[in-house]
């Protein structure tokens, strides 16, 4: 008949072994159901934002294939619309389409978009490549060029900015290629946002 004390360890070497198991359990269902997430937000490596953030346009090297993505970084956490944060999307999380007087970029895969980037010429006016200074907040701008980038259920009452297209292709009523670098500035006097869109672009 076992002892007390061999009792004693089978009960606690049996408790160790279950909960080695169910750590093991839990381990192994957390990280598949990590590998099973594929993140909505992918960070495309060294986006041309150096000399954007000098406040100056730095047209950007060509590239071996065709480029898509977006890459926003908002400069100071009390910066609106980006808060502080780094805002990446790959290129099937972008969606080109032409607006009135300008394009619009649609950021996310739902229907409702993650973030929109809208930009567009003084009304009357047709998009071309070009820089576009003293840009206002789209669709109020007039004569000055129109701006607007918003998301997350954060937009500008107002906005002071400027952009610049490297690449611009229409084709039948369809955004072909698309190359813009910006700067945004919420309410005119926020600190800056400045953002990169390529699509479908030759442009780094």
């Amino acid at each position: 008949m076992p002892t007390v004390a061999f009792r004693r360890g089978f009960v606690y070497l049996a408790a160790v072994g279950f909960l080695a198991l169910a750590g093991t359990s839990d381990f192994a269902a957390g990280q598949a159901k990590k590998d099973k997430l594929k993140p909505d937000l992918d960070v495309p490596k060294e986006p041309p934002v150096a000399g954007i953030k000098d406040g100056t346009f730095v047209k950007p090297a060509a590239s071996a294939a065709p480029t898509t993505y977006f890459y926003a970084v908002s400069s100071a956490k009390d910066e609106f619309i980006g808060q502080g944060e780094t805002i990446a999307y790959d290129g099937d999380k972008l969606r080109v389409s032409e607006v009135k007087g300008g394009t619009k970029v649609r950021l996310g895969v739902a229907k409702k978009s993650d973030w929109e980037l809208t930009v567009a010429p003084p009304v009357g006016g047709t998009l071309k490549v070009g820089e576009y200074p003293d840009s206002k907040r789209y669709p109020e701008n007039g004569k000055a060029p129109g701006l607007e980038f918003k998301g997350m259920n954060r937009d500008s009452t107002k906005v002071a900015g400027k952009f610049v297209v490297w690449e611009y292709e229409v084709v039948k009523g369809v955004v072909t290629k698309l190359a813009i670098d910006f700067i945004q500035q919420s309410e005119e006097k926020g600190p800056p946002l400045y953002g990169v869109v390529r699509y479908n672009s030759s442009f780094k």
